[in-house]
C-alpha cells in the first residue's frame, strides 16, 4: 500500500523524473521504478511504463537490476503490439548486457547464467527476424543484418544446444544471396565442426562447389579433397558414390592418375553400383591404368568397359585394350623373351582386326626368328592374312 500510495504520488508529480529528486536513500530506487511503472502497465499506459524503466537504465547502467528492466521493456512492447520498436529494443539489449560487454563483470554468476539464456533467444530471434525479411525490398540490408547475428551467435554460443542449426541457417542465407564461398565454408563448419556430422550440410557444401568459378590451384585441390572427404564420412549416403566418381574425374583432369586409379577402383569393386557410375568408373580406371603403364589391369579395364559400352564405343575401347595388351608384351622383350612372343601371338590373335594387332604379330614373328624358329614365325604371318575385326566374344 505504501509503495502504491507512493507510486501514485509520483505519477499525479509527472512522472519517474522526479524519483531521483525525492528518494534520499538511493537503494531503494529500482524498487521505486519497478513500482511506478507496474502502476501505468496496470492502467495500460504502457509508454508511460517504458520510459520509466527507460529513465532507471539511463541513469543506472552497471545495476543488477538494468537487465531486468530491459527485459521488461521488450514485454511491454509486446503486450502494447508496437511490434517496430521490439526488434531495435533487442540490438539495444544485446549490446548494452551481453557477452563482452563490461556488464557481465557486475552480476553474480547465477543472475548472469540468466541474462545470457535471454540474450541467447534475443540474438536467435534477431538472426531468423531478418532472415525471414531477405526477400523484400531491403533485402540486402537484412541479409546482412542477419548474417551479422547468426555470426555473433556462432561466436558467443559456438557450444550452443542450436549453434549446428543456426551455423546450416547461415550456410543458406549466404547461399540464397550468392556468397557461395562463404556458403561453402559454413556448410562444412556445420557438416564436420560440431559432434554430430552432418551429410546434409556437407552435400550442400559439395553441391555448390564449380558455383565460385575459381581458377587457383589450391581452390581445385580444396574441391577434390571435399569429395573424397564426403566420401569417406558418408559413404552410406545415396549420393555418395556419385560424389566419388565426380572425385576421380577432377583427379583424372588434373593429371592426378594414382589418385584416379585409387578412387575409381573403391567404385568398380562394389557390389551393388549404378550402372552408369560403373561404366564412367571402369573408363577412368582404365585411362589411369594406362597413363601409369599398368598395362595389364589398363587392358582388363578397357575390356570391362567394353563390355557396358554402348555400340558406337566398343571399336575405340577395344583399340584401346590391344594397345595395352600390346604394350604390356613390349615390357618382356628382354626379361623374358619366351612369354613376350606369347603376348604377342595372344595380341595378334585376340584382337584380330585392329591396327596393333598386325604389329604384334610381327614382333612376334621377329623375335621367333632370333630364336632360330622360322615354322612358328612363317606361321604368324600367315595368320595375318584375311583377318577381320571381332568382338571379344
Amino acid at each position: 500500500d505504501v509503495l502504491r500510495a507512493i507510486s501514485l504520488s509520483f505519477s499525479y508529480k509527472g512522472g519517474s523524473a522526479n524519483i531521483y529528486r525525492y528518494a534520499v536513500n538511493k537503494k531503494y530506487s529500482p524498487l521505486l521504478y519497478s513500482s511506478l511503472a507496474l502502476l501505468y502497465k496496470n492502467k495500460k499506459r504502457y509508454v508511460d511504463s517504458i520510459d520509466t524503466y527507460s529513465e532507471f537504465i539511463d541513469k543506472n547502467k552497471s545495476s543488477r537490476h538494468a537487465y531486468k528492466f530491459h527485459q521488461n521493456i521488450i514485454a511491454l512492447y509486446k503486450e502494447a503490439g508496437i511490434s517496430d520498436a521490439i526488434v531495435p529494443e533487442k540490438v539495444k539489449f544485446i549490446n548494452n548486457f551481453g557477452p563482452g560487454t563490461s556488464y557481465q563483470k557486475n552480476i553474480n554468476k547465477d543472475e548472469w547464467n540468466n541474462l545470457n539464456k535471454s540474450i541467447e533467444k534475443n540474438v536467435i530471434d534477431l538472426a531468423s527476424y531478418y532472415h525471414a525479411n531477405t526477400k523484400g525490398k531491403n533485402k540486402v540490408k537484412n541479409a546482412t543484418e542477419s548474417e551479422k547475428w547468426y555470426r555473433y551467435y556462432l561466436t558467443y554460443y559456438s557450444s550452443g544446444s542450436q549453434a549446428q542449426q543456426l551455423n546450416f541457417k547461415l550456410a543458406e542465407l549466404l547461399n540464397d544471396t550468392k556468397q557461395y564461398v562463404k556458403a561453402i565454408n559454413e556448410y562444412e563448419k556445420s557438416a564436420y565442426q560440431y559432434p554430430v556430422k552432418d551429410s546434409k550440410s556437407a552435400y550442400a557444401a559439395i553441391s555448390l562447389y564449380e558455383k565460385p568459378k575459381q581458377s587457383d590451384h589450391r581452390w581445385r585441390n580444396r574441391l577434390k579433397n571435399a569429395h573424397v572427404k564426403f566420401y569417406n564420412e558418408f559413404g552410406t549416403h545415396k549420393h555418395a558414390n556419385t560424389v566419388l566418381l565426380k572425385a576421380s574425374q577432377y583427379q583424372f583432369d588434373d593429371k592426378e592418375y594414382t589418385d584416379a586409379f585409387s578412387t575409381s577402383l573403391i567404385l568398380i569393386n562394389k557390389q551393388r553400383i549404378d550402372g552408369k557410375i560403373y561404366s564412367s568408373a571402369i573408363l577412368i580406371y582404365a585411362h589411369s591404368s594406362f597413363e601409369l603403364e599398368k598395362y595389364p589391369e589398363a587392358e582388363t579395364g578397357y575390356k570391362k568397359a567394353y563390355a557396358v559400352a554402348e555400340p558406337k564405343l566398343k571399336n575405340s575401347l577395344r583399340d584401346k585394350a590391344a594397345a595395352s595388351a600390346y604394350l604390356s608384351a613390349k615390357t618382356l622383350f628382354n626379361i623374358n623373351p619366351k612369354l613376350a612372343i606369347q603376348e604377342l601371338a595372344r595380341v595378334g590373335n585376340e584382337y584380330k582386326g585392329t591396327e596393333v594387332a598386325g604389329t604384334a604379330s610381327f614382333d612376334a614373328a621377329s623375335l621367333l626368328m632370333k630364336q632360330n624358329n622360322t615354322s612358328q614365325a612363317e606361321s604368324i604371318l600367315l595368320g595375318l592374312k584375311n583377318t577381320k575385326a571381332k568382338g571379344f566374344d
